[in-house]
């Protein structure tokens, strides 16, 4: 099974997602994202028995409810050669340190991650038509939103041939 571990996003943002991506068309190809969430820590392939064992150790990340702000738009790996396009937000610590968290009780587990930029997927980019425009459209500032985070979930990711994924939460855990 392959799964990660991910915010949900309210309907006002998931609504902005929406609207940010219906914009796309005009400036280029791009394979939409459906189900729009902040990943936290993407883990991979892995047995049913580590899941449960993935699953046990979540019970013991500890953390307060805080808000995230939307801040930018933002590609990877660069502008020149973009192939995930996503919304970006403003540093918080409290983000930084829930996945901290997740990491410490998954570190038996799975390798720490090097670098956690926190983002909101919108497409995957198949080919830019109007570079020019595409800069300019990454340049653009969000709404600015912001959502509470209470709760956090192990998803697992069903990829089936031509298709986009299909997400099913595992479980879920929230803030004390």
């Amino acid at each position: 099974m392959r799964v990660f571990i991910a915010v949900s996003l309210p309907e006002n943002v998931l609504e902005l997602i929406d609207e940010l991506q219906k914009t796309l068309g005009s400036i280029g190809v791009f394979s939409l994202v459906q189900e729009a969430h902040l990943t936290l820590k993407f883990l991979g392939e892995v047995t049913p028995s580590v899941c449960k064992t993935v699953q046990e150790a979540l019970q013991n990340v500890v953390f307060q409810s805080f808000s995230i702000h939307l801040d930018s738009l933002g590609v990877f790996p660069s502008v020149q050669t973009p192939r995930v396009l996503w919304v970006g937000v403003k540093p918080n610590n409290a983000l930084m340190d829930l996945h901290a968290r997740i990491d410490t009780v998954l570190k038996p587990l799975f390798s720490e991650d090097k670098q956690f930029h926190p983002h909101m997927t919108l497409a995957r980019v198949k080919k830019i038509t109007k570079p020019d425009q595409f800069v300019q459209y990454v340049q653009t500032r969000v709404a600015p939103l912001s959502f509470p985070v209470s709760s956090f979930h192990l998803v697992e990711s069903v990829l089936y041939s031509g298709k986009k994924p299909v997400y099913t939460t595992i479980s879920s855990y929230s803030s004390e």
